[in-house]
This record gives C-alpha cells, structure tokens and sequence, in this order.
C-alpha cells in the first residue's frame, strides 16, 4: 500500500513538472534589454507590418535563436515601419549572451496574449550587416493549450520532400537533394541538380574583349546589394564594379554600379520598366553577374552570397555578399570617353570633366528643341533641374555643382532624340 501511494506520488510530481515544462515552452517571451556592443539591424518595412496579425496595444516583434534567446525586439502596434537591432555574443565575456555569425534567428510576434511564429522571415546573423524584411506569406498562432500531437512526414532535410513541422518520419523521404547550377545558360549548368545553390557562372564578356561600358539607365525599379568592407581585392579607390545582364540585341548592359572606395558598399541595380517596350533593365529571377574595371583592366567577379536566395533581382530586394572572387578577362587601353570625357553617342554630346569638382559641362552637337536635364544621386535624390528650349551645336552648357557633397551622381539627359543617363563623380 505505502507502494503504492509513493509511485502514485511520483506520477503526480513527474506530471507537473511535464505540465509546467510544457507552459515554459509557451510563456510571451519578454522585450529584449542590454547591449552587447555588436549587433546587426534588420528592417521591418511597412509591407511586412501591415501583413502581421496586430491587434493589441503593445505588440512587438522579438528575434530568437535557435536555442530560445531573445536577442531583440521592437515594437509594431501603431508603426508603419520599424527596425530590430539584433544583438550578438560579446566575445570577452565567457557566457554566450547573444546571436553568434552564421546563426538562425527566428522571428515571433507578441500579440497580447496571443504567440505567433512568423513563417519564412528568418534571418541569418552577421555583425554589422542590414537585412530587410518584406511582406511575410504567413503567420501561425502557437496554442498553448493543444495537446502536442505527432505531425507524420519527411524529416530528413538532406531530401526534397523535407517537411520542418513533422515530428515522425512517414517514409516519404525519396528525393535526395543535389545543389548545383540549374541555368541553361550559365558555363557551369549541372544537369544533375535539383536545387539550385547560387554558384552559376556566365561569360558576359569574353577573353580579349574589353569594351565595358558603365552608363546606367535608372528605371524606378531596384534591387539592393551590399558589399561589407571585409574582402581581399584587386580593386582600388575609385575603380568600378557593378551588375550587368544581356539585351535583346546581345549586348552587355549595365544595370547597376558603384565606385569602389575599400570600405562598405553598395550598388542599386536597375530592374526592367514593363511600360517602355523591350529590356531596359533586369527582370525579376535574373542571376546578379558582376564585372569589375581597374585602371586597364576588365575582371569578371563571381560573388557569393550570404544566402543563395539573394543571387537574383527582385525588385525591392537585397542582397548580402559574402565571399567575391576575381578572375581577370583582358588589358585594354582606355579611351577618351573612360578616362574624362562621357561620350553619349547617339546623341553626340560630351559632358565633361569627370570627376569634377565645381563645374560640369555640357557641349552639345546637335540641335535638340527641348532639352531636359536632372542630376540625381545613387537614391534618386534631384539636386539639379534644368529644362531648356532651342539648343543648338556648338553649344555649351554649365553647371554649378560646387555645393554637391562629394559622391556619385547621375546627369539624366531627356531630349527629342532619346534618352541618357551617365555616371559621374563629384570629387574635390
């Protein structure tokens, strides 16, 4: 009898302790507070907080590692817009007190008293990096008080038919996964991949080739890519590197690009505008092929990214790159047009000096009835506009830019003959 009271006596305690580790796992996990002294930020845009379930004064969004930490939050009831400063591990401290690089952070929604799991906005940790959140596809509210229950499916994520939220293996496993190059067109295509790993390689330019232009049309659609100041590199300050795609007609087109300075950089890649007829920019789902220039040389960069997900254009998109190598395409000599004089050729102008400093001018060729002129910087900011009427050869306009930050410009040139933007630096 005393038996029998002392093993009922154990269930009773083993049950509550189960009950209680079972509540544990769905206490609201609380706002996050400290500071590490490294961190990275990720941006909750408008789309992504519109698409989230709040209702409840208060409500905020937290950032999780995958062992349960809480390493950042910020609130989105009443927000259009916010940003999470996800802190990571402080290296001189031997207890691990926030995200480590490379980790998975996942992100949950407090909504009151209700928990939700935000589906496919997980993030990778880097300190020092930004990444933005866009609209998010789903949310699941996490009932505290199911009973938990086995979810029967492919547990295995080595195949395709991997399915996270299943608990117990059905067998179902059948399609091992093969990471390689899925695209026709790239030189290193792997007709035996199944899933596509961001590794495909194209030959924009070929060997002994060199003629590389950098002119960018800004269409209103971008993507974009960050570069972290931690690579090797063949390039110098000032050389250029950007993104290109082909057009129709087979050329090499320019798309996006950025003055190399040795530091962070970016590039706003320019997509396609459906409204004027053919391609005038990269469509959503091209792959993100760079070329570099220093001084005479051309080099076909292959990037790696931090996710191969964020090797193709989307617009509104970003990118994070990781790894960069060079491989060198050709020598070339430079002419007038690369090293101080921007030649628009169809419409046979020269804008001139570049880089500049306190003046820019423009020498006209040809007669043009109206003549509409915006420079812009990398963010689309107008800092000058200039329409003119009757210009006529031989003409030349000037500019005053001597009161521009320093940094790189865009001179759009509208006219009754077509249409140029052309990359400039003001530099003093």
């Amino acid at each position: 009898m005393i038996k029998a009271i002392h093993s009922f006596l154990v269930l009773m305690v083993l049950s509550v302790l189960w009950s209680s580790d079972l509540k544990a796992q769905c206490d609201l996990p609380e706002r996050f507070v400290g500071n590490t002294g490294v961190n990275m930020t990720v941006m909750l845009t408008v789309d992504f907080i519109n698409s989230l379930p709040i209702d409840a004064e208060g409500a905020y969004v937290v950032a999780i590692t995958e062992s349960g930490m809480v390493v950042g939050s910020a609130d989105v009831y009443g927000f259009t817009q916010n940003a999470i400063a996800i802190w990571g591990n402080d290296a001189l401290t031997t207890e691990i007190d926030g995200a480590l690089n490379g980790e998975v952070i996942y992100m949950r929604l407090v909504n009151g008293t209700d928990l939700y799991d935000i589906k496919r906005a997980t993030v990778v940790y880097a300190t020092g990096s930004i990444f933005a959140q866009y609209s998010v596809k789903e949310t699941s509210l996490i009932d505290c008080d199911d009973d938990i229950e086995s979810t029967y499916g492919c547990t295995d994520p080595d195949y395709m038919q991997f399915n996270q939220e299943a608990t117990d293996d059905d067998g179902s496993c059948s399609t091992l996964i093969v990471l390689g190059c899925k695209d026709l067109d790239a030189t290193n295509y792997d007709e035996n991949a199944n899933v596509n790993d961001g590794s495909c390689e194209y030959d924009l330019i070929t060997r002994g080739s060199c003629e590389v232009n950098f002119n960018v049309v800004n269409t209103g659609f971008n993507h974009t890519i960050l570069i972290p100041d931690s690579f090797i590199t063949p390039l110098s300050a000032s050389d250029v590197i950007g993104v290109f795609y082909t057009s129709e007609n087979g050329s090499v087109v320019c798309a996006g690009f950025s003055r190399w300075t040795g530091g962070n950089t970016q590039i706003f890649v320019y997509g396609d505008d459906p409204e004027i007829p053919g391609v005038n920019g990269l469509v959503n789902g091209a792959p993100l092929l760079f070329l570099a220039r220093s001084n005479n040389v051309v080099y076909r960069v292959q990037p790696t990214f931090r996710d191969f997900n964020m090797s193709t254009f989307s617009v509104h998109g970003l990118s994070i790159v990781s790894d960069l190598r060079f491989d060198e395409v050709c020598t070339r000599s430079f002419n007038a047009q690369e090293v101080g004089v921007q030649k628009l050729e169809d419409l046979d102008m020269e804008l001139y000096p570049n880089p500049a400093s306190d003046k820019l001018y423009l020498s006209m060729k040809n007669t043009c009835s109206l003549l509409n002129i915006q420079v812009v910087n990398t963010l689309g900011t107008v800092f000058l506009e200039r329409e003119l009427r009757d210009v006529q050869p031989d003409d030349i306009l000037e500019f005053n830019i001597e009161d521009l930050p320093n940094g790189i410009y865009m001179f759009k040139i509208s006219t009754n003959l077509g249409l140029m933007t052309i990359p400039w630096m003001k530099y003093f």
